[in-house]
């Protein structure tokens, strides 16, 4: 073997490396993603349930359909799923998060918050109480509410 191909074989290997070093980086960097939103899901989850006064673990149980903790189980799959406090699931991990509930139930809860909210004075200022004590406000978009990051 002479030196241009030493060279060139060295190049390639060198090649190699480095997006095997981009893929990993981009992987690992999937992964933190992924577990950084689940861990968002579950300081939601304990907001709700402390904004309630119901035990998390009660609030995500599929057994549980007292109206209290069906409501706060909605607010949280509002939360979870509408403008910048949105979190990267699909309707069926949020619903498996939640308890192992399907993504019907996730659409259908999710707009019972968002009828009531225009209509009801209570679930407003409740959406608006939790949202803030995650750092959101919120804001009607159109006929709709929805959640933005706080300013300042």
């Amino acid at each position: 073997m002479n030196a241009k191909e030493k060279e060139l074989i060295e190049g390639l290997v060198d090649e190699f490396r480095n997006t095997l070093i981009i893929k990993f980086e981009s992987t690992k960097a999937l992964t933190m993603n992924a577990h950084g939103a689940e861990s968002e899901f579950h300081v939601y989850a304990s907001c709700v349930a402390d904004y309630y006064c119901l035990d998390k673990n009660k609030m995500l149980h599929t057994g549980n359909r007292f109206s209290d903790v069906k409501t706060a189980r909605q607010m949280l799959w509002w939360l979870c799923r509408t403008g910048e406090s949105a979190l990267p699931f699909s309707l069926s991990r949020l619903g498996i998060m939640s308890g192992g509930f399907n993504h019907a139930t996730v659409i259908h809860g999710s707009r019972v918050i968002d009828n009531d909210i225009l209509y009801d004075q209570p679930t407003r200022r409740d959406v608006k109480a939790i949202a803030s004590l995650l750092g959101y406000d919120i804001e009607k978009f159109g006929m709709s509410y929805t959640t933005k990051t706080k300013e300042g």
